[in-house]
């Protein structure tokens, strides 16, 4: 028995210390990733938790088929939709123009964590729906379709609101990263 199928198996069996143990094993990976989906690092941590309670109530449903990250992968996604469609019922979206990105900086240089830093500013920019659609699109690769499904509204305004995403996006990387930079990469 591998040691993931040791912590699994404690898991299933409500076995504290393997659920600690699979928690800082994996925390930091979908941290990273509950952060990609939320406004700000407390929203993220909040999607952490959440989605490790998730993984450990449903850890009985995992049949030890396919890849186990992967399973525990699903789970935090559909947990920052499920946080999105709940949070989007009780929050006004921002106007256009109301989170653009700080003041041009030109950098000749940059290391991969200062690229890295500034895509997560630019993602800190952008609306709670706008970030979702363009994290569910460009990042999860779902399609439209798949998209408007799980989010209960049109195609038309999941490739809407991508497209715009997508162009802020790119308008703050330019801002950030300088046009020079972007064309070279």
């Amino acid at each position: 028995m591998t040691d993931l199928s040791r912590l699994i198996e404690g898991c299933k069996a409500s076995d504290a210390s393997c659920q600690k143990e699979l928690y800082e094993r994996f925390s930091p990976r979908f941290y990273a990733l509950c952060r990609r989906y939320a406004m700000d690092s407390q929203h993220a941590e909040d999607l952490l938790v959440e989605g490790f309670m998730s993984v450990f109530s449903h850890i009985g449903d995992y049949a030890g088929r396919g890849n186990f990250e992967g399973w525990m992968y699903r789970i935090f996604v559909n947990t920052a939709i499920s946080s999105y469609s709940h949070e989007s019922r009780h929050r006004s979206i921002p106007l256009d123009g109301e989170n653009d990105v700080a003041a041009p900086k030109v950098m000749d240089s940059l290391e991969r964590g200062e690229v890295n830093d500034c895509i997560k500013r630019c993602l800190d920019t952008l609306s709670p729906r706008e970030r979702l659609v363009f994290n569910l699109v460009a990042v999860e690769e779902m399609p439209y379709g798949e998209v408007a499904e799980r989010l209960n509204m049109p195609g038309s305004t999941v490739r809407g609101t991508y497209q715009r995403a997508r162009m802020r996006m790119q308008i703050g990387l330019e801002r950030m990263l300088g046009e020079s930079y972007l064309r070279t990469q």
